[in-house]
């Protein structure tokens, strides 16, 4: 606000004040003045009003805080200079006839002493624009600049002559019928004024000296061509092309599937992919195993090639997905959340679209990297050194027979007439869940680097098979899933499974 401003410039401009009005010795002159209000601290806002309508008038009204014991401080509002009480009363009662105050007190003008953060108020010039309310101390400097140190504004009607340089300050002739402040502007070396200042003026004053700048634009630009403002052509703006609005459907989006796969697989990039998943053996029945992997919703997005590798249908998928009702941008995400919320769905997609080759044989035989073996229950080979299998192999390598065949990064191999029986349970695994246990046990082993068995503070591949069983089954609770967990017994004909069931007569039978 304006009351808040430096106290430098006001004590300057009331000395100077004080000292015309009421001269330089008080006791010699004392004087007299006029209370014509007086406002409590918080209506400063109507102190202010009613300031304002003062200098509207053409007076000049000196005011300030006051301490009151007892009331707390008060805005007074004193008015004049007279050397006699009488005339003093006079001007009061004229004051009072053109309905400018309501009373006023007559008191001495040492009294104004008492005043704290005095404010004092310029008398307009004629000629000068109107103001709108009281100025402080700073705001009276800027005015006596705006008014007066303007060679190329028109002041009285009479333009200030540009080519005569300005008298010295020691030789000028002194300015009569001016304020205090006005004298001490007309003191300074007169200088132009640029159209910078005339504007950061003009904002802050925006409400007092708006007309004013718009009345004497047009001369401040034709005596400094080169403050003239810019001019609006139409027709230049018209020939202007403005570039067509960006609809952001059109942007380029990634797409949601091979995203979702280059986050799960562990790829660089969607064309780093080099591995997969190859069924051999009994293919169909390798598939019929993969599709109750992966669940009824995404049974039929599986299907083999003529190698028997491993292909995923991606609109299936994505229709699975219900992408469609989904946003282009949250697409990856809802594919990837999708994905991951089915355990089975989510080895398979990391076996098929990672970058290591993977081969899944169901038979009574099959190839090794050294020769052909007979598969029992189930085999799971892969080229790393396990120290639970062969730990007395020299320079800790395995024999080929260990290995799966050549080209291939792991071999799971499962007998389809063998059954594990779970006697935690006293029941038989699902085949479904057997070969989810051996595919994600090689996973763990091949693409994690993890042993059979827990070594140091490394998993096993075994138990984290194990727990992808446990968040499978969790996440199909109406499928009464058979967990591998604790000692299974392998049954591998149907001599075995009599012979089991004679023995163990509490056993349950799928």
């Amino acid at each position: 606000m304006r009351f808040r401003q430096s106290l430098l410039p006001v004590f300057i401009t009331l000395s100077l004040w004080s000292s015309s009005a009421f001269g330089d010795n008080e006791n010699q002159n004392p004087g007299f003045t006029l209370q014509i209000a007086a406002f409590p601290e918080a209506a400063e806002s109507d102190a202010e009003s009613f300031v304002a309508k003062l200098v509207e008038a053409g007076e000049q009204p000196v005011w300030g805080l006051v301490e009151i014991p007892g009331k707390g401080q008060w805005l007074r509002v004193y008015l004049g200079s007279f050397k006699s009480a009488a005339a003093a009363r006079q001007y009061g009662e004229r004051l009072l006839s053109r309905r400018l105050i309501k009373e006023f007190i007559i008191k001495k003008s040492s009294e104004m002493k008492i005043l704290s953060r005095p404010r004092s108020v310029i008398r307009k010039a004629a000629g000068a624009p109107q103001l709108g309310g009281a100025v402080s101390g700073n705001e009276a400097s800027l005015s006596a600049i705006l008014y007066l140190e303007k060679p190329i504004l028109k002041i009285n009607d009479t333009k200030i002559n540009d080519t005569k340089p300005p008298l010295p300050s020691a030789r000028r002739p002194a300015v009569k019928g001016k304020t205090q402040v006005a004298a001490i502007a007309n003191r300074q070396t007169l200088r132009p004024v640029g159209y910078a200042t005339l504007q950061a003026v003009s904002t802050a004053h925006e409400h007092s000296y708006g007309n004013f700048f718009n009345s004497n634009i047009a001369t401040l630009s034709t005596a400094h061509p080169s403050a003239r403002l810019p001019q609006f052509h139409p027709a230049k703006w018209a020939a202007i092309q403005f570039a067509p609005a960006l609809d952001g459907r059109s942007i380029p989006r990634p797409d949601p599937l091979q995203s979702a796969f280059q986050i799960l697989a562990h790829r660089a990039s969607p064309a780093a992919r080099g591995g997969g998943l190859w069924v051999s053996g009994d293919r169909l029945e390798g598939l019929e195993r993969l599709r109750w992997i992966v669940g009824k919703e995404f049974a039929e997005a599986l299907s083999l090639d003529e190698e028997g590798k491993v292909q995923l249908n991606e609109p299936r998928l994505l229709a699975a997905a219900k992408l469609k009702e989904v946003e282009p941008v949250l697409a990856p995400l809802v594919m990837l959340e999708t994905i991951t919320a089915n355990e089975g769905l989510l080895l398979v997609v990391q076996l098929t679209q990672g970058n290591f080759r993977y081969r899944l044989h169901l038979g009574q035989k099959v190839a090794t990297g050294g020769d052909e073996v007979v598969v029992t229950g189930s085999m799971n080979l892969d080229n790393n050194f396990d120290s639970r299998i062969n730990p007395y192999r020299r320079a800790f390598k395995k024999l080929e027979v260990e290995k799966p065949p050549c080209g291939f990064d792991s071999l799971i191999a499962i007998n389809p007439e063998a059954r594990w029986f779970n006697l935690r349970t006293n029941r038989l695994v699902q085949v479904g869940n057997i070969t989810f246990h051996e595919l994600a046990e090689a996973y763990a082993k091949v693409e994690l680097g993890y042993e059979y068995l827990p070594k140091e503070a490394r998993p096993g591949a075994h138990n984290s098979a194990i727990e992808r069983e446990v968040r499978l089954q969790a996440q199909r609770p109406f499928a009464d899933l058979v967990l591998t967990l604790g000692s299974n017994r392998v049954l591998r004909t149907e001599e075995e499974w009599r012979q089991f069931y004679a023995e163990s007569p509490g056993a349950r039978q799928e």
